[in-house]
């Protein structure tokens, strides 16, 4: 029995998809008790199982979003949380103590800065394949997805085609995919009554594969699998050339 098509792009897509980068300010190696925290070495083991390499970043201040979104540009897949809280250090006038101030995201600006100047990329935004994952603890998928489609269509600046934002929560373009999931939690779903979002609420362990056939969907296609398929080869015998280099 043939394999569906389905099955065999996504075999492709496994093939040339290899670069993650993972962005929230809640990542941490040694828990410190916050509940929105989450084990960046155990979303790097489910990764690596799966045999894809992921980058975790830990913002803590807004000048950390510059060079992140310079990072982010190489990536086949970006997966960023939709609002993410810094805390700057200021100095006083009149004495030497810090003073702490909280720098409020208030509705994913910084997020929408990242999606923005990505997408704005002419090389690696706009004319490359790109898949962006917003996997974020808040409840509201749709306003979300409404949001960054209103922020992103601004001025001209894309035009983006949606489905249902009650029901896929995703934002796509011919070489674009935008895509806003809830983090779940194995041991309390919070979408088991809701149909409609149910396949929006993604753990840590499934993950990797939702990226996987998310990337798919994006690159499904007679032309676009022919396309990835001599890419991945390119990429093959251009690094065994250059390891008979030194032979």
């Amino acid at each position: 029995m043939n394999k569906p098509f389905f099955d065999i792009s996504k075999e492709i897509a496994n093939d040339f998809l290899q670069s993650i980068i993972f962005i929230d300010d809640n990542a941490y190696i040694e828990k410190v008790g916050n509940p929105r925290d989450f084990d960046a070495l155990e979303i790097s083991k489910y990764f690596s199982l799966s045999e894809k390499f992921c980058s975790i970043f830990r913002p803590t201040k807004e000048e950390d979003i510059d060079y992140i979104i310079k990072i982010a540009k190489k990536a086949d897949v970006v997966i960023v949380d939709w609002e993410m809280n810094f805390t700057q250090e200021l100095i006083a006038d009149d004495q030497d103590d810090e003073v702490s101030v909280d720098d409020t995201d208030v509705r994913g600006s910084h997020t929408k800065k990242i999606l923005k100047e990505l997408l704005s990329d002419p090389e690696n935004g706009k004319n490359s394949l790109k898949l962006m994952i917003i996997y974020t603890g808040t409840l509201d998928l749709p306003g979300i997805t409404n949001e960054i489609k209103q922020h992103l269509e601004a001025d001209n600046f894309i035009n983006l085609n949606s489905q249902r934002a009650d029901k896929n929560c995703c934002l796509f373009t011919e070489n674009i995919r935008i895509q806003v999931v809830y983090k779940g939690d194995p041991e309390n779903p919070i979408f088991t009554h809701n149909p409609e979002l149910k396949e929006q609420e993604v753990t840590i362990a499934n993950l990797p594969n939702f990226v996987l056939t998310e990337f798919t969907k994006l690159t499904n296609g007679l032309l676009s699998n022919f396309a990835l398929k001599a890419l991945t080869r390119s990429e093959e015998h251009t690094s065994e050339l250059q390891s008979r280099q030194y032979l």
